[in-house]
């Protein structure tokens, strides 16, 4: 919606890795422009086989979901530095669902809070833990501070070390951030196997349109003793 754009942006992307050729797509989806993206079109037609093999690829294909706000660092033990400055911060849906949790309360008694606003907002408490043997962390001890304004209310500090330093947040879902629809069905398919198929197909058709293909590729090679093989 409107006014809560000014306080994030959304970033879909895909993060997984292929069993059998071991490469990885990590990958910004052009869907956070509203385009088509190769691989959502891929999971698409495989879920759509109903093939139980094909569900579950998509699942592990799933796009992630990510946001990225503002935010003050109040306190970082691990990191004193970075107390009192203005970074980027990049969460996922267990945060978001903290900060909705406060925006549209669950229960009538509940105070609705815009965690954003810096007279009004509350403190973030950014617990994340990972218990023995669990595959991802977990955020449920992650909380509100009760309403409290930044610096206590001192508007000149607000403006000058918060408001100042805040960074735009439309440029980090700018199309310069991701690669074009071409790129990314070409690194999906690499990823996949497809390309290296694709060129052994295209040499057994050589081979058999042409016995002696094999023997003048290598003497070719031989007479450019200085041309690096493209893998």
């Amino acid at each position: 919606g409107g006014e809560e754009e000014e306080f994030f942006v959304t970033l879909y992307s895909y993060a997984f890795q292929n069993e059998d050729t071991r490469q990885w797509y990590i990958e910004n989806s052009r869907r956070t422009l509203g385009e088509s993206d190769p691989v959502a079109e891929a999971n698409t037609e495989l879920w759509n086989t109903g093939l139980e093999e094909n569900q579950a690829l998509v699942r592990k294909r799933s796009q992630k979901t990510n946001y990225i706000s503002n935010v003050l660092v109040l306190r970082d033990p691990d990191h004193p530095e970075n107390e009192g400055k203005v970074f980027l911060y990049k969460y996922g849906k267990a945060v978001m669902k903290k900060i909705k949790d406060v925006i549209n309360p669950e229960f009538d008694d509940e105070v609705p809070l815009n965690p954003f606003n810096m007279w009004d907002g509350a403190n973030f408490k950014l617990r994340i833990y990972k218990e023995s043997g669990a595959k991802f962390p977990t955020y449920d001890k992650c909380a509100f501070e009760s309403p409290s304004a930044i610096f206590d209310g001192d508007d000149e500090r607000i403006e000058n070390e918060v408001y100042n330093k805040l960074y735009p947040l439309k440029p980090e879902i700018a199309p310069n951030k991701f690669k074009s629809y071409a790129e990314l069905k070409e690194r999906l398919a690499v990823v996949n196997g497809e390309s290296i198929a694709k060129a052994e197909r295209k040499v057994e058709e050589q081979r058999s349109t042409n016995p002696d293909w094999k023997e003048e590729k290598e003497e070719k090679v031989e007479s450019s003793p200085d041309r690096k093989s493209v893998v």
